[in-house]
């Protein structure tokens, strides 16, 4: 039978079983929907597996390219679809307590400050903080301001051996233009990411 002849056959049969009071679902066999769900489920995960993996190879590149000790460096954006597409990712936001209050924080983020306001006196604590949280064995994105605290958070979390430690460049604020002015380049803010105050 030919195809046009086959789907023309299909389409009639739909229309009938439809206008005989059945709903479209009705009409399908339970493991057909059953199928095309697990089908669908597996392929999107499949896909989200390979989006990851490029991500994570690109940020592997430019750490290997500027010759880091740490996994590697994210965009924003990057960093964003790792976090909602990876469960095992986290983000761990080194700002301090004054910057999320007065600037912003990304949901579900971890908080560990690098250093404390006023004065931006060092946490003698951070590692102690960071092995607390148990997550040696996950993907895990440092973020700051800008791009430096992160980056050296990445570097203290690669000598206590997380493989796994990225530095999200460009931070939450991003770079200042001649005037000063933070969120007008680039940055978690300017990419128009989810933030909260």
């Amino acid at each position: 039978m030919p195809i046009f002849r086959a789907r023309k056959l299909i389409v009639h049969q739909f229309s009938a079983k439809l206008n005989a009071g059945k709903s479209a679902l009705e009409s399908i066999p339970w493991i057909v929907v059953f199928r095309a769900i697990i089908y669908l489920i597996f392929f999107r995960s499949k896909i989200a597996m390979q989006l990851i993996t490029e991500l994570l190879n690109t940020a592997k590149q430019r750490s290997a390219n500027k010759n880091l000790p740490y996994a590697g460096e994210l965009s924003p954006q990057e960093a964003f679809d790792i976090l909602r597409q990876d469960g095992n990712a986290v983000l761990i936001d080194v700002r301090s307590q004054a910057e999320l209050d007065l600037v912003g924080r990304v949901p579900n983020a971890i908080h560990i400050e690098w250093a404390f306001y006023p004065g931006m006196i060092a946490n003698a604590d951070f590692t102690a903080q960071l092995q607390s949280l148990a997550i040696q064995d996950k993907t895990i994105i440092f973020m700051c301001r800008t791009g430096g605290r992160s980056h050296n958070a990445a570097v203290v979390a690669q000598q206590l051996g997380y493989n796994q430690a990225y530095n999200m460049l460009e931070g939450f604020e991003g770079e200042a233009n001649a005037a000063k002015q933070r969120t007008l380049i680039n940055g978690w803010k300017h990419a128009n990411l989810p933030w909260t105050n």
